[in-house]
């Protein structure tokens, strides 16, 4: 976990939230493609996301490391609302990921041992975390923005 002080060093990351990162660099990685299996778990993940409760709060809007300095000798709040709080804070995670010579198989079917076979070369895969304003009801929106490169492939 890195700090609220760093975030506002990571230009990736809104100022003043706090992030994970992950780096990973991978090599000879064979992935198999299951089309069956993929459409039948986001259905699953459709309808779980489809039953979650409505948040009662908005996301805390960016804040400048000025407001973050003023802010830091009021955290002597009560430990329940501090928890509420946080509760109510995403997720911010960075992905530095790079696959060196993955080969995705894609199988005829799912019970075929035919397979189609592709070399990805090289695949990279970043993303950043921006606050975006939504059209229709003028709202922050916390989106993410993934970045994948390929190269090299054959």
């Amino acid at each position: 976990m890195h700090s609220v002080e760093e975030s506002f060093m990571e230009n990736r990351v809104p100022g003043g939230m706090q992030y994970m990162s992950v780096v990973a660099h991978l090599s000879t990685v064979q992935i198999v493609f299951m089309n069956k299996f993929l459409v039948e778990f986001l259905d699953y993940l459709a309808a779980m996301l489809a039953m979650q409760a409505k948040p009662k709060q908005h996301l805390p809007q960016p804040e400048s490391p000025q407001q973050h300095q003023q802010q830091q000798p009021q955290q002597a709040a009560p430990a329940d609302s501090a928890s509420t709080a946080a509760a109510a804070k995403p997720l911010v995670l960075l992905l530095d990921v790079q696959l060196d010579a993955p080969v995705l198989l894609m199988p005829l079917t799912s019970s075929s041992d035919d397979h189609i076979e592709v070399d990805l070369g090289t695949l990279q895969l970043t993303n950043r975390v921006v606050w975006e304003m939504h059209t229709d009801d003028k709202q922050k929106l916390l989106m993410d923005e993934m970045e994948v490169k390929e190269t090299l492939l054959t």
